[in-house]
């Protein structure tokens, strides 16, 4: 009966956890400008695509496309609704972490990927970044079989705007 009790003890606290709410770049009450920044996905079929995203703003988690493709995605089987995501961010300095992944329709396609040797290679970190009022911004980069890399890109001036965050394999 302890043991029981136990199990549904932890089955509803990882069941909250994965109700955590994101919150917003933008806090209440800030009236300053704002610049849009969006993810970016490559689709890869209909089952799988890369996804290169701002996950999180000075250690608050954000809403990022990963997010929105899972919630498009959920009941469809295999099939990855990807989905793009763009927000407002205040022009003042912050660190921001980056992801580079691939993300398949279904968690079992991802974990079968895996043990073929098929799996990509993912890259994340936090880095610097201070947006230019008037400015627009992407998170861009690459993933190979050798490694991946995430950094953001002012699509105003076309140059990078972060460091690379850079991951490779093994």
């Amino acid at each position: 009966m302890v043991l029981m009790k136990a199990i549904l003890i932890c089955l509803f606290v990882v069941s909250l956890a994965a109700c955590a709410t994101r919150g917003d770049p933008v806090w209440p009450g800030y009236n300053g400008p704002t610049v849009p920044t969006k993810d970016t996905v490559i689709e890869q079929g209909k089952a799988r695509a890369l996804f290169f995203v701002i996950h999180s703003v000075d250690g608050t988690n954000i809403n990022n496309a990963i997010i929105e493709s899972r919630s498009a995605s959920y009941g469809k089987g295999y099939t990855l609704v990807a989905t793009n995501a763009t927000r407002q961010l205040p022009v003042r300095p912050m660190k921001v972490k980056l992801i580079a992944r691939e993300e398949t329709g279904a968690p079992i396609h991802a974990i079968f990927r895996g043990l073929s040797g098929r799996a990509l290679p993912s890259a994340f970190g936090e880095v610097d970044f201070t947006p230019q009022e008037g400015d627009q911004y992407a998170v861009m980069g690459e993933i190979t079989l050798n490694g991946a890399s995430v950094w953001i890109q002012d699509l105003t001036t076309n140059s990078p705007a972060t460091a690379k965050v850079v991951s490779e394999t093994e």
